[in-house]
């Protein structure tokens, strides 16, 4: 995709499940186009909760990095309360509004590999986990 000048984010939808993506950034202006970023990649699983059922919330995360720090950005859809708990790497790190999208930055350099949860506050009602790798 293409974003506008000075945006330093982009979020990439209707990924499928199961399924490795990876990504490289080039800026570009009058003077031409940088050489590419080094490539990232997110690993999407099948949403899948206990019993091999589909999961109630669809997941899909892309990570990215701000001058080497990690972030990524979560949306989703079918939570049907007013707020969510976001799961990273199996600890909740906030309860935020249902508005369907999250950005988590991390704050960490380096390599690594985050695993995502969301869950209808307070309840059991939640998406598979999802894998971002930076």
């Amino acid at each position: 995709g293409t974003i506008d000048a000075d945006v330093t984010s982009f979020v990439d939808s209707n990924l499928n499940a199961g399924t490795l993506y990876s990504y490289r950034v080039n800026a570009f202006n009058t003077a031409g186009k940088s050489a590419p970023s080094p490539t990232v990649g997110a690993q999407t699983e099948a949403g899948t909760v206990s019993g091999g059922a589909s999961a109630a919330i669809d997941l899909q995360a892309s990570g990215y990095k701000i001058r080497g720090v990690h972030n990524a950005s979560l949306s989703w859809s079918g939570a049907n309360g007013t707020n969510v708990d976001i799961y990273r790497d199996g600890r909740k790190i906030t309860t935020t509004t249902n508005d369907e999208a999250y950005p988590d930055d991390i704050g960490l350099k380096g390599s690594a590999t985050y695993s995502y949860k969301v869950c209808e506050a307070g309840t059991s009602t939640c998406s598979g986990d999802i894998s971002v790798v930076l």
